[in-house]
């Protein structure tokens, strides 16, 4: 089982598949590498298309450390953990591809960093660009965790999140952590300079319109297919335009 130590002495693991130009995947809130990419298809097609695919548990998630303290998940943290991943493979070019909260990752972890050459933001849009994070709130988020009865959770977007951890079996008092530990400082889009693709499902009411947020990068692109933001990528469209993009800017 592949696993690096964090800047701050934690176990992440990771998956390495396949050969050719490296694409560095990152994972939803409450999901983890082989749910994201795996089971919907994405890391075989990326396979299949000539690349090879990195998926990181990032912490709190999956195989990797489960710290319950709220300052262990700060913004800096995972942008720590992502240079860290590449410093321990050596990887001096590559694409990055986020979903959901992987994408939040890395519009954080992309400027500043040279060995990225293209960025997939999935999952994200529009109310990312007014709120600085996806809109339900973080508290609420975090009592949505802690709640014993998830039938008295009245958000309905953080009671969607508290049902897929329950579904997933994942570590709720982490995942409360996280909502609590990251930072709400506006992204710095102008900064992220390399190709962008920001993609959507037309339903995905939690991300909202991806175009708006593709515009407003300097060299982004939008896109939106079909599904919400639990469904959109099962989509084999999905895949099928990460593949597109990455093609053309990294391969």
């Amino acid at each position: 089982m592949p696993v690096l130590t964090s800047p701050d002495g934690l176990p992440l693991f990771y998956r390495d598949d396949g050969d050719g130009p490296a694409v560095v995947l990152l994972h939803g809130l409450t999901a983890d590498g082989e749910m994201n990419w795996e089971w919907t298809g994405i890391g075989p097609a990326l396979r299949a298309g000539g690349f090879r695919t990195i998926a990181l548990d990032l912490r709190g998630h999956g195989r990797s450390a489960k710290p319950i303290e709220p300052e262990a998940y700060r913004d800096e943290r995972f942008v720590d953990d992502v240079r860290a991943l590449l410093d321990h493979l050596g990887i001096d070019r590559c694409g990055l591809v986020g979903y959901s909260l992987g994408s939040l990752v890395a519009l954080r972890a992309t400027p500043g960093e040279p060995r990225v050459v293209a960025v997939v933001l999935g999952g994200i849009g529009e109310r990312d660009i007014h709120t600085t994070d996806h809109s339900t709130d973080g508290e609420a988020l975090a009592r949505a965790m802690e709640i014993d009865d998830p039938d008295e959770i009245e958000d309905p977007e953080a009671r969607g999140f508290r049902e897929w951890a329950d579904a997933t079996g994942a570590n709720r008092a982490a995942l409360a952590a996280l909502t609590r530990g990251r930072g709400r400082d506006p992204f710095d889009l102008a900064a992220l300079a390399v190709p962008a693709l920001v993609i959507a499902g037309a339903d995905d009411h939690l991300a909202g319109d991806p175009f708006t947020l593709a515009h407003r990068l300097p060299a982004g692109e939008g896109r939106c297919l079909a599904g919400d933001h639990t469904t959109a990528l099962a989509d084999p469209s999905f895949g099928g335009e990460i593949v597109r993009f990455l093609s053309h800017h990294l391969g």
